[in-house]
């Protein structure tokens, strides 16, 4: 190849590598937005899920009474 040949498959490569990089920086931004609309939703649902995990969450029965009486 000649010299003007090798440096347009060079500018070519580059901006080829410069594509792919822009778009991983898209996708990578897109994952980052996406973890942070999960984390705002999470602390709507952390009570629930800290009382689940800890068993310490319990329906409340339909006529209004407590689970805890008995007979």
């Amino acid at each position: 190849m000649n010299p003007a040949a090798d440096s347009m498959n060079f500018i070519a490569e580059l901006q080829s590598a410069m594509l792919n990089l822009q778009q991983a920086n898209l996708d990578a931004q897109r994952a980052a937005e996406a973890r942070a609309k999960q984390r705002r939703t999470l602390p709507k649902n952390k009570k629930r899920l800290t009382q689940t995990a800890s068993g310490q969450h319990r329906r409340q029965p339909k006529n209004g009474q407590s689970s805890t009486q008995t007979g």
